[in-house]
């Protein structure tokens, strides 16, 4: 894929420069971006492939201007919203929220709800009204 995150071996960016001791997070909000991104994509509504294909696709003015968790949170806004876990016009208030907040995550998505499930129980409503399981199946991640 040729695109914005594809520099390696480009003219006209320069040389990278790595900090001298760089620490993981420059601010406190980095910490928070990377937490609620891991947090969110451990409900299992998306895979990896799709949240770094979600980081790539950010039009390239967007993705140049933007810091390394700005554009996870970019990103992961449009996860958030592609699942029907927010509407897209929904502003999200990472800002308010302290290192160490709960949140309650409301699943009003088929994927987070079925996540949160280890097993499914088959029922078949023509015996005993469906209040006979007639098969368990356990659930497969990576869907």
């Amino acid at each position: 894929m040729n695109g914005p995150h594809d520099l390696g071996g480009q003219m006209g960016f320069g040389p990278v420069a790595p900090e001298r001791d760089e620490p993981y997070f420059h601010a406190a909000w980095e910490k928070r971006a990377l937490g609620v991104t891991l947090a969110a994509g451990a409900m299992g509504a998306w895979t990896l492939d799709e949240s770094r294909h979600m980081r790539e696709c950010l039009h390239p003015a967007d993705y140049y201007s933007s810091s390394y968790y700005e554009i996870w949170i970019k990103a992961l806004e449009r996860l958030l919203a592609r699942h029907g876990f927010v509407g897209a016009e929904d502003p999200l208030p990472y800002g308010n929220l302290p290192i160490g907040s709960r949140l309650r995550v409301l699943p009003n998505h088929a994927c987070i709800t079925a996540a949160a499930y280890d097993r499914y129980y088959v029922v078949d409503s023509d015996l005993d009204g469906g209040k006979s399981v007639v098969d368990v199946y356990d659930r497969i991640n990576g869907w």
